[in-house]
């Protein structure tokens, strides 16, 4: 059963973040209006439960609020990505209006974030939170993890609650699109994200979510962090010119939603021999000998495809090697 889509909307953005995994999409031509409307409809009729809206920046589409309004009206819930430069007061009560939860990049305080995402964008950030809180906007913050910002991490989370976010998440940034292989944390510095997280969680008592890294459930037991594993997820990823994605971060195509109703396209999602392998995966060791297999999975196949040339080998920032 189908329960969530991410949706990468657009491929236009007002940045240039140094890491950005999605800057191979500015090129792609987006879905019409109508078109995006009929997917949204088809999605309600299946009991689709949500919808998050990504990019590029999603806030650039003219039509994102009709898109959205569209899909509140079967009763699913929205999330937004968003780099919060065109968060004004109007948005912000229109995000409130519709109950979208939105997730603000922070890439660490102002002096990393705006080496990341260029000067002066830390005033747009701070102008974000500032309309969202007065407009009553739920909204957590996300911080892409790099060699710059992972030892900020506590000081992240600190603004993170004094902000008025509900939670903070942390996703490493992947080897994709703009970042490559020595962008990325190493194992150590895994650990070290890892370790600050946990710590700074039972210190504050706030929530923090981590995207991208199952293997943390080997090294934090803390009901206040919670990690995900999108291997067995009901979700479909659904790209800027309808291509149903293997994950957003890859190109590798399963089918399309753009002319063709999305039950069928989400049943050969389901039945495409690659998405069958990522969510059975036959583990190697250390995998096989792990006691978190059965929810870690193996970790991201994304990662393990860009390091190894294989969706099943052993996650390369999994640290397990590294404390055995």
């Amino acid at each position: 059963m189908l329960t969530s889509i991410i949706w990468l909307i657009t491929g236009r953005c007002n940045g240039s973040c140094s890491f950005c995994y999605a800057s191979k999409f500015r090129s792609l031509s987006e879905m019409s209006t109508n078109e995006c409307l009929r997917v949204i409809r088809e999605a309600g009729e299946m009991g689709v439960e949500h919808i998050g809206f990504s990019g590029g920046e999603p806030l650039f589409r003219e039509d994102i609020f009709d898109l959205m309004s569209e899909a509140r009206e079967y009763g699913i819930k929205l999330s937004l990505v968003t780099n919060g430069a065109l968060i004004g007061e109007k948005k912000a009560k229109r995000l409130k209006n519709l109950d979208v939860f939105v997730y603000l990049s922070v890439d660490g305080l102002r002096k990393n974030h705006e080496l990341v995402r260029g000067k002066g964008s830390w005033k747009y950030t701070k102008g974000a939170i500032k309309e969202m809180n007065k407009a009553g906007v739920d909204y957590s913050t996300i911080t892409a993890l790099n060699r710059l910002n992972y030892v900020e991490i506590k000081d992240i989370v600190e603004f993170s609650l004094i902000a008025g976010a509900r939670y903070a998440c942390f996703i490493p940034i992947m080897p994709f699109g703009r970042a490559t292989w020595e962008d990325v944390l190493t194992k150590e510095e895994i650990l070290k994200s890892l370790k600050l997280i946990d710590e700074v969680a039972k210190e504050r008592d706030f929530p923090i979510s981590l995207w991208c890294m199952p293997f943390a459930l080997r090294f934090i037991d803390n009901f206040r962090v919670h990690v995900g594993c999108c291997r067995r997820a009901d979700v479909m990823d659904i790209g800027v010119n309808g291509d149903v994605l293997l994950c957003d971060v890859l190109d590798i195509v399963l089918t399309s939603v753009k002319n063709k109703p999305l039950l069928k396209a989400f049943l050969e999602q389901e039945n495409h021999e690659l998405s069958l392998k990522v969510s059975n995966p036959n583990l190697n060791k250390p995998c096989s000998n792990c006691r978190v297999r059965k929810r870690c999975l193996g970790g991201c196949y994304a990662r393990s495809l860009s390091k190894f040339g294989k969706l099943n080998e052993k996650d390369p920032l999994c640290p397990v090697d590294r404390i055995d």
